[in-house]
């Protein structure tokens, strides 16, 4: 392709230098062979006729300034440049590459007829870096191209028609019509005339070969001698394809993963997040791989993690989350970007068919449960039997489990396939020990069973034996003290033990840590009591019944208290009370005080047993007495009192002990005395009607006659 003298070379892709001449023939040598990357492969491609330092094993980027074009000569400056993807590597530059250019059409190959030209392993290279993706650039970037001549004079032909080299012929651009007049840019001369018109050049700036020759039947639009120049113009719309970091290792069914595609924006416009990824192969299908919360929707993985993607050459990075489906196989998945509701990119407007493999193995079964509880070794009535979850995956819907009881005790005791995670098994025979085991289930299929474990069946405690009080009892308080003996457990598991006492109608409590309670009743009156033991898992039979008789009422006062005084003595008699409790009578205190004064003194040491007592006491003095009934509990009733009793024989007024006539005398003197005192009248009262007068005197003749 005819260059300007210096014109800059870039390379076409990555790559390293394998062959280079410098120095030498223009001709002949001052060139670069460089292997290149493609598709994960590699190409070859030679960059001849050029002013360059490079040396082998020098390596180089997509896009580097690698040489620029050398003085041909003093006739057409040019770059030789050609694709070979066969290894051919040769320092040959004349003789070689594709098809019959890039050369004029007058140019006579040094007098070589151009069928004869060496073109064995190479490529078109517009067609060759179009269809496939060099390592750090390449591939096709649509341009608006102005192809223009330049003269030094001569002729213009309007109808003339453009030509473009195509494999190994030239072919007309039919869509460039030439301008009719003459066109001027940046202080070019004038004469210079365009054709513009749209088309994909290969590796960025890299011009294609164009010419008018001579044989189109409506002629060269100049003559004379003329080279064309090209420019470039950056299409609104543009994406290239830059690379992806995707592990296609197989995968299981529901495992992600995250890919990213990356694609270059080389238009104009930015791109915001309706620049997506799409599927396709076809159109907008619904990937197996889509992942819910993480898709835009199943048809559209993504848009760009910047935002925006400016353009001109920045890098949109498309991350995604793929989910391997649930059905095994191999699946291969092919996207390209759009611009959602617009248009997608192929073609004029870049973009590019990308894709991933990826086998899926078949989906698992449950991994085995792990138990909870109860844990090997405990011991339980009716234990309940829990395990720990286990997740059926993606692929494995709800998980069911199955739970069983191995040994002949019970014989196959199992709950079928339920999808909680216990159960509690009935029918255990208490003092047997237990081996259980736990699998699970899902629409995969099922998992091993999962480890043993072992639990004892508990035994209840040993019913226990009641202490005191002893049955029938009499209880004098209302907050009687049950006590009972614990009598053991067969298995002694657990080894701890709290009891419930019940009182009917008056008590019922568990949770009692120790081997004796006090009960109170609201009444006296007969009760009946029990106790049960509870090791914490089970309850053992009731201990015998006892009965007790609460009776917390002192006894009542006696009734009909009497007081004979005599010489010197006083015999007090009573009725005994009646009683209706248990406690009885068992005797009685007898108190005495002078008569006006404040205390009672008791008379007794012990309880009187009977129901009369005789007090000795100094004549003359007025006493007043009063009794009160114990009973068995000590605890002493209400008192019955007899007021002002004298002390004294009745009529003997002197205390000679002796009824005699002084006596009647001074009798007959009491009774007619206003101040007489209240002893004196007491003695006075000989016949007990309790009042001195004429009658008693008349008492105490008759007495005294009558000896």
């Amino acid at each position: 392709m005819c260059r300007s003298i210096g014109d800059k070379v870039y390379a076409v892709a990555d790559g390293k230098v394998v062959n280079e001449q410098h120095g030498g023939n223009v001709t002949e040598s001052q060139l670069i062979w460089i292997e290149h990357c493609v598709d994960g492969g590699k190409f070859y491609a030679i960059y001849a006729h050029v002013n360059h330092s490079k040396r082998v094993d020098d390596e180089v980027n997509a896009g580097d300034e690698i040489a620029t074009v050398a003085d041909y000569l003093g006739s057409c400056d040019h770059l030789h440049f050609g694709i070979n993807p066969n290894g051919i590597v040769t320092t040959k530059v004349n003789g070689i590459g594709w098809g019959a250019g890039p050369l004029p059409a007058d140019w006579d190959c040094n007098n070589q007829d151009k069928s004869k030209l060496e073109t064995r392993g190479f490529v078109a290279p517009y067609d060759y870096l179009n269809s496939h993706t060099p390592c750090g650039g390449g591939g096709g970037t649509t341009y608006t191209v102005t192809v223009r001549t330049k003269v030094d004079g001569g002729s213009y032909n309007a109808a003339a028609k453009l030509s473009k080299w195509v494999n190994d012929h030239w072919e007309t651009v039919p869509d460039c019509d030439w301008a009719t007049t003459p066109y001027s840019k940046g202080g070019l001369p004038a004469a210079r005339y365009r054709c513009e018109y749209g088309t994909t050049v290969p590796g960025g700036n890299v011009p294609a070969w164009y010419n008018v020759p001579a044989a189109e039947e409506h002629g060269s639009p100049i003559t004379g001698d003329f080279t064309f120049e090209q420019e470039y113009q950056r299409k609104d719309w543009y994406a290239r394809y830059m690379g992806q970091s995707i592990d296609m290792s197989p995968m299981v069914p529901g495992e992600t993963r995250v890919f990213r595609y990356t694609f270059r924006n080389e238009g104009k416009n930015a791109w915001d997040q309706n620049v997506r990824l799409g599927t396709v192969n076809p159109q907008n299908r619904d990937s197996a791989f889509c992942t819910s919360g993480d898709w835009i929707s199943c048809g559209r993985p993504t848009a760009a993690n910047e935002n925006p993607v400016n353009g001109g050459g920045a890098d949109g990075n498309l991350d995604f989350v793929v989910t391997a489906p649930c059905t095994p196989g191999h699946y291969e998945e092919h996207f390209n970007i759009l611009y959602e509701n617009h248009f997608w990119f192929g073609g004029d407007s870049g973009g590019q068919d990308v894709s991933f493999a990826v086998d899926v193995a078949a989906p698992s079964a449950p991994s085995a449960p792990t138990l909870a509880s109860p844990q090997p070794g405990s011991c339980g009535a009716s234990p309940t039997l829990t395990w720990n979850a286990v997740s059926g995956g993606p692929c494995g819907g709800t998980v069911s489990y199955f739970a069983e009881i191995k040994g002949a005790n019970p014989p196959n005791n199992s709950r079928d396939w339920i999808t909680g995670r216990s159960w509690t098994p009935t029918g255990l025979a208490p003092g047997a020990n237990c081996t259980w085991r736990v699998k699970a289930k899902s629409n995969v299929g099922e998992s091993a069973w999962s480890g043993e474990w072992t639990f004892h069946v508990n035994q209840a405690p040993n019913k226990p034996t009641l202490s005191s009080p002893a049955n029938n009892a009499c209880v004098g308080s209302r907050a009687v003290q049950l006590c009972w003996n614990d009598a053991g457990d067969p298995d002694n598991c657990p080894s701890a033990r709290t009891y419930r006492v019940v009182v009917p109608g008056a008590f019922d409590q568990s949770g009692i840590a120790s081997t004796c309670q006090t009960v109170t009743v609201n009444a006296d009156g007969a009760f009946s009591w029990y106790v049960l033991a509870y090791d914490g898992q089970a309850w053992s039979a009731a201990s015998d019944t006892r009965s007790f008789t609460v009776d917390a009422t002192p006894p009542n006062a006696p009734t009909g208290l009497t007081v004979a005084p005599d010489h010197f003595t006083a015999t007090l008699a009573w009725t005994a009370p009646v009683e209706t409790g248990c406690s009885g009578v068992a005797g009685y205190n007898v108190y005495r005080r002078r008569n006006g004064s404040s205390g009672y003194v008791k008379v007794n040491t012990t309880p009187v047993t009977g129901v009369t007592h005789t007090d000795t006491l100094a004549n003359g003095v007025a006493y007043d007495y009063a009794v009160a009934a114990v009973d068995t509990f000590g605890r002493e009733g209400a008192k019955v009192e007899a007021t002002n009793k004298v002390i004294g024989k009745p009529g003997d007024m002197n205390g000679d002990g002796e009824i005699d006539i002084a006596d009647v005398i001074k009798c007959i003197n009491v009774i007619n005395d206003p101040n007489a005192s209240a002893v004196d009248k007491a003695l006075a009262d000989y016949n007990r009607d309790n009042k001195a007068d004429a009658a008693d005197v008349e008492a105490m003749k008759k007495a005294i006659l009558g000896k």
